[in-house]
């Protein structure tokens, strides 16, 4: 089996591959089986230190940090500020090819990122990073797909129980 967790858009005959994970909205290609599996939450994440011992975060001092993001989800403090009602400017992000090098800068002290819950649970349960507003939904899920003419596959199958 061939699975893919990249964020580009899945071509499963192109790429040779059999399963897709992806996150993103629907609406989804009419050719894919799309099974939600973890609805995906977001908040803003930070080295301990950064909280300078308060243990949380004001959106006054959030305006104040430098602010931290991944190219693959660019959105992501827009749409985490436009859910808490309020604004962020966004355009001052420090950008990072991927979420796991925004994650290492983050850990790091080099400011505040915004991650998604399902990828840094373990980093807040051993305290390498905060989370000091908490997590809300993005409104987007980790989600399954394959080619629905692949939905007999037997391999897919075990694949998604």
């Amino acid at each position: 089996m061939r699975l893919s967790a990249s964020h580009l858009p899945v071509d499963f005959a192109r790429d040779g591959i059999d399963v897709a994970i992806r996150l993103r909205k629907p609406p989804w290609p009419r050719n894919v089986s799309v099974t939600p599996f973890l609805a995906d939450r977001i908040g803003p994440v930070c080295a301990p230190a950064l909280l300078d011992g308060r243990g949380t975060m004001r959106l006054a001092d959030l305006r104040g940090c430098t602010l931290l993001s991944a190219d693959t989800r660019p959105d992501s403090w827009s749409d985490w500020a436009q859910a808490r009602r309020t604004t962020i400017d966004a355009g001052r992000c420090r950008s990072f090819e991927h979420t796991y090098f925004m994650l290492e800068a983050a850990a790091s002290g080099l400011g505040v990122g915004i991650a998604s819950h399902p990828l840094i649970e373990e980093d807040l349960l051993s305290g390498r990073l905060v989370a000091p507003f908490g997590f809300i939904p993005s409104g987007r899920s980790y989600c399954v797909l394959h080619a629905k003419a692949l939905a007999d596959n037997r391999k897919i199958a075990a694949f998604r129980r």
